[in-house]
């Protein structure tokens, strides 16, 4: 399968307008530390009027992104999330070690399914009557036992997947919030979802898949 090859983007410079006077430092400052408090005010003031409450976030949230605050403060960056689920090592020799094991199932029940027919054949050509119930009572039971192995079987394993998948995505959200924070980033999309931007962004793809398959240190 081929895989699209994912290259960090530059961000390009941008110059922001100097600041007039120290007031609007100030405010900038104060608007990037307690944005969350301020809305988690509103939450808790107005909750009893949530027409009242939505105006004010909306406020807030429109003040945030005016540019004279965006330039200064809003970072973006995108990740290829399939690409990174693709790249992250340890998640794809779990998922195939998965598959080998429903490969290695499917397999044994083949073999079981054929040993079944070889003995209905038999069957057909077997004349004493005592012989053949016991022999049509063993292929009954055997069909039970092969139709329970396969569906417990197969439970199992799917369960296992699923847990393989909820681990992967908790691993690869924990690498996009931990290079954004070391980065800078305010905002980080999916890059799936972005059907137009404006602004520049940076793929972060390959930071993102370099964390995750970087070795693990030992713990002492």
């Amino acid at each position: 399968m081929s895989k699209t090859v994912a290259t960090n983007g530059h961000e390009r410079a941008r110059t922001g307008t100097k600041k007039s006077t120290s007031h609007s430092g100030y405010f900038s400052r104060f608007f990037r530390s307690n944005l969350g408090g301020l809305i988690s005010f509103v939450f808790v003031r107005v909750r009893s009027c949530p027409f009242v409450s939505c105006i004010l976030i909306c406020f807030l949230t429109g003040l945030y992104s005016t540019p004279a605050f965006a330039e200064a403060l809003i970072r973006i960056a995108v990740v290829n999330f399939e690409e990174v689920s693709m790249s992250y090592q340890t998640f794809q020799t779990r998922l195939k070690d998965n598959d080998t094991k429903k490969d290695r199932v499917v397999e044994s029940v083949t073999k079981e399914n054929e040993e079944i027919r070889r003995m209905e054949k038999d069957l057909s050509s077997e004349h004493d009557s005592v012989r053949v119930q016991r022999l049509q009572s063993i292929i009954a039971q055997r069909k039970v036992e092969l139709q329970t192995f396969y569906y417990q079987s197969m439970n199992v394993l799917d369960k296992e997947r699923e847990t393989l998948i909820s681990e992967a995505r908790k691993s690869i959200y924990n690498a996009i919030r931990d290079i954004a924070i070391q980065k800078g980033f305010s905002l980080v999309f999916s890059e799936n979802e972005i059907l137009y931007a404006s602004e520049d962004y940076v793929d972060m793809t390959a930071d993102v898949v370099q964390k995750l398959n970087q070795p693990k240190q030992a713990k002492p």
